[in-house]
């Protein structure tokens, strides 16, 4: 059995990856294919077992001489019995893919973050399974990213940055090299190149590139499955008219239970389907493309020399900012909610204190 380690970085499509291997699970395992969606649960593991037996065991960095030779070693013995149990479990599990024949398929966003050491204690890991092992990881325009990234950091409750605001540090702040941030998956892929060399395969999310110009029908071609069902867009951006009340929203109400936040999320993202989304101007796009310009350069030349550029070229006008939040249109998106909130959830709205002297959102009187 060979195997397909998708390193999803997020706002790359992951999400819709992990939709099709889900809702396809049980003719894609008629059909000789096992992923980590559907399957690690049955086996009581972790559905991101491999990154959590990982990044987990090998909990500290070892000198560059032992890493290849010893960080199997390391992820055996340095942690509890806990995570000693999921190594036991995921390697009994990965032991038995081994000797049958097909595709085995891993899919997740944290493995995008793992550094040198932990790449290295991967491959050492798998290599122990699978002979055919193939690392797959999709990039996007830069520009694009950063303005789909705001979207994403509102769902975490952000309410500080503008969305001008965002752009304009964002991207200059990456440049104090943060290992965290999500972004540094661009900075790891010549890091990452030299560890995998040939078994990595970078793919653009462009039009001009993509198979059928489509990111499922793409990972289906490069993975050689077959595609039963399709799953319908996932994690849609916000429509620029709820940005500004979601900040408001997460600024008053960050004490709200995350559940509650999310379904009110889940709302608003529904709602903002086929509307206008946010959109960088020319004068942002030209700011970011400076600051990435030199290093997406040495992608292009080390993974698509054939390309005259590394992302479609696209004209950007004035750019699309937030609606302005008025009172009325405010209430409107309030009621919009409320009319699809269940009446338990929307009572912990009313009784929940906002954060602050912040004019309370939905109308609600601050308890005394």
């Amino acid at each position: 059995m060979k195997a397909i380690i998708h390193m999803g970085m997020i706002k790359t499509g992951s999400t819709s990856i992990q939709k099709l291997l889900n809702l396809n699970r049980a003719a894609l395992e008629n059909e000789g294919v096992r992923s980590n969606v559907g399957t690690f649960p049955a086996e009581g593991i972790p559905k991101r077992g491999l990154k959590q037996v990982i990044k987990n065991l090998v909990k500290y960095e070892i000198s560059a001489n032992e890493k290849a030779a010893s960080a199997i070693e390391k992820m055996k013995y340095c942690a509890g019995q806990e995570k000693s149990m999921k190594y036991k479990l995921l390697s009994d599990f990965l032991a038995k893919l081994s000797i049958e024949s097909g595709i085995f398929i891993n899919s997740d966003e944290g493995i995008s973050r793992f550094s040198e050491t932990q790449l290295i204690a991967l491959e050492k890991y798998l290599s122990q399974f699978f002979e055919n092992i193939t690392y797959v990881i999709y990039i996007r325009n830069t520009v694009d990213f950063f303005v789909s990234l705001y979207s994403e950091e509102l769902i975490y409750g952000s309410y500080g940055d503008s969305f001008s605001e965002f752009l304009y540090h964002r991207p200059r702040n990456r440049l104090s090299g943060s290992t965290h941030s999500p972004e540094s998956a661009f900075w790891k892929l010549l890091v990452w190149d030299k560890v995998l060399g040939d078994r990595l395969n970078v793919r653009l999310l462009e039009p001009d590139w993509l198979v059928n110009g489509d990111l499922i029908d793409d990972f289906a071609f490069f993975s050689g499955i077959p595609v039963f069902e399709r799953p319908s867009k996932q994690n849609e951006s916000f429509a620029v008219e709820y940005v500004e009340w979601i900040r408001q929203f997460n600024r008053e109400r960050s004490s709200l239970p995350m559940k509650t936040r999310m379904e009110i999320y889940r709302i608003l993202k529904k709602a903002s389907s086929g509307k206008l989304k946010l959109a960088a101007s020319g004068q942002q796009t030209e700011l970011i493309a400076e600051i990435y310009r030199e290093h997406e350069e040495k992608i292009r030349r080390r993974f698509f020399p054939d390309r005259p550029y590394l992302y479609f070229p696209r004209l950007y006008g004035r750019g699309v900012e937030p609606a302005i939040l008025t009172e009325s249109r405010k209430a409107e998106i309030e009621f919009e909610i409320r009319q699809q909130l269940k009446p338990e959830k929307w009572g912990i709205l009313k009784t929940t204190q906002p954060k602050g002297n912040a004019p309370s959102a939905f109308g609600f009187q601050k308890r005394k």
